[in-house]
C-alpha cells in the first residue's frame, strides 16, 4: 500500500527462499497463569497451533496434574510457600511467582512473543501474571496478556483484585485484552458449561492462531512498534461473502468488538494488527480495500500491521481478526468498563 504506517507480515522476507523463511521462524510461547488461564491453554494445546509451544503455571498442583499439557510444560510455582495447595490472595501469588522466578525467567528467556493467558480475581491470576509480564518486559519480549474479569455476583473482593491487577499489567504487558465474562456467557447463554467454555477458549485462541501462522523474526520490530505500550487492547473478528465483500468483512468485525458498547468510538485508536483469510478468488487488492475501510474508523495517521492468507476451503469469503489498541487517554479512563462493581 502507498501509506508508509502500513506493513505487512512477511513483506521485508517475501523474496527469500523456503530454507531463510524456515531460519526466521519465531519461538511463540503462550502460559496459562493461574486456575482459569491453565484450563483455557489445556483446551488451546487441543487446538494443536504450529509453531507455538503451551505452558501452564499455577499455585495448584492438582489442577496442574488434570491439564492436558505436556508435563514438562506444567511449571508449579511457591511449591515452599503454597506447598502445591493454591494462593488464597494476589499478594500470595505474586511472593510465589518471586520464589519461582528464576525458573520462569528461564522458561521465557528465549522467547520472541510471549502470550499471557489468565483468568483476574484470584490469587495466582491476579498477583502472578503480572510479576511474569513484568519479567518479560525486563527480557525485551514482546508480551500479550488477554484475561478474563469477573461476573458481578463474585463479589466485591475480586473485583478489586480484578481492578489491581489490570493497573499493574498496563504498565508492564505490551497490549492487554479484556474480556469481561459477564459479557462472554451473554453469547453462550444456551450452551452447556462445556461448550461454554470451549467457545472462551476458541475466542482467545483467534490472535494466537492468526499470528503464529505469519509472524517472521523480521516482523518482530514492526510488531513491537504497533504494540508496545498500548495499554488497553480490543479484540475483534467478523466474516463476510458475497458482494462487497471488503466492507463488509471490516463492518462485521468492528460490530465483533467484544465489547464494542464500552468503546462505540474507534476514532482515537492509533494502531491496529489486522489478519485476514481469503476463498482463493480474492484478490490482494480486495484484502487491500478491507484493511482500508478499518482504517477509515481509526487515526488518519493510526500504525496498521496486517497479514492476507488463502484459505482453499473458502468459497467467495473474507474472515478477519484484529486487535485495536494505542487507544490512547480514552483508552486508560474507560478500563473500569471492564470491572463493575455489583
Amino acid at each position: 500500500m502507498e501509506n508508509l504506517n502500513y506493513m505487512m507480515f512477511g513483506e521485508a522476507v517475501s523474496e527469500l527462499t523456503t530454507n531463510a523463511h524456515s531460519e526466521l521462524k519465531t519461538n511463540i510461547k503462550v502460559m496459562g497463569v493461574g486456575g482459569a488461564g491453565c484450563n483455557i491453554v489445556s483446551r488451546i494445546e487441543e487446538e494443536d497451533i504450529p509453531n507455538v509451544e503451551i505452558f501452564a503455571v499455577n499455585t495448584d498442583a492438582l489442577c496442574l496434574h488434570t491439564l492436558k499439557v505436556s508435563n514438562k510444560n506444567k511449571i508449579l510455582i511457591g511449591k515452599n510457600l503454597t506447598r502445591g495447595m493454591g494462593a488464597a490472595t494476589p499478594k500470595i501469588g505474586e511472593a510465589a511467582a518471586k520464589e519461582s522466578d528464576k525458573q520462569l525467567r528461564d522458561v521465557i528467556s528465549n522467547t520472541d512473543l510471549l502470550f499471557l493467558i489468565c483468568g483476574l480475581g484470584g490469587g495466582t491470576g491476579s498477583g502472578s501474571t503480572p510479576y511474569i509480564a513484568n519479567i518479560a518486559k525486563n527480557l525485551g519480549i514482546v508480551t500479550l496478556v488477554i484475561a478474563t474479569t469477573p461476573f458481578n455476583a463474585e463479589g466485591k473482593t475480586r473485583l478489586e483484585n480484578a481492578k489491581h491487577a489490570i493497573e499493574r499489567l498496563k504498565k508492564c504487558a505490551d497490549s492487554l485484552v479484556l474480556l469481561p465474562n459477564e459479557r462472554l456467557m451473554g453469547f453462550a447463554r444456551t450452551l452447556s458449561l462445556t461448550a461454554a467454555y470451549s467457545l472462551i477458549s476458541g475466542i482467545i485462541s483467534m490472535p494466537i492462531r492468526s499470528i503464529a501462522k505469519v509472524l517472521t523474526k523480521k516482523d518482530l520490530p514492526h510488531l513491537r512498534e504497533v504494540l508496545r505500550d498500548s495499554g488497553i487492547a480490543l479484540l475483534g473478528a467478523g466474516e463476510a461473502i458475497g458482494e462487497y465483500i471488503s466492507v463488509l468483512t471490516a463492518e462485521e468485525t468492528i460490530k465483533g468488538i467484544w465489547h464494542a458498547e464500552d468503546f462505540p468510538d474507534i476514532s482515537n485508536v492509533e494502531r491496529a494488527v489486522i489478519f485476514l483469510t481469503c476463498s482463493p478468488d480474492i484478490s490482494i487488492e480486495e484484502a487491500k480495500h478491507a484493511i482500508k475501510a478499518v482504517h477509515k474508523r481509526i487515526h488518519p495517521r493510526a500504525k496498521i500491521m496486517w497479514s492476507y492468507i488463502i484459505n482453499n476451503e473458502y468459497k467467495k469469503k473474507m474472515s478477519m481478526v484484529m486487535l485495536l489498541s494505542g487507544l490512547g487517554h480514552s483508552g486508560l479512563e474507560k478500563s473500569e468498563c471492564f470491572i463493575k462493581n455489583p
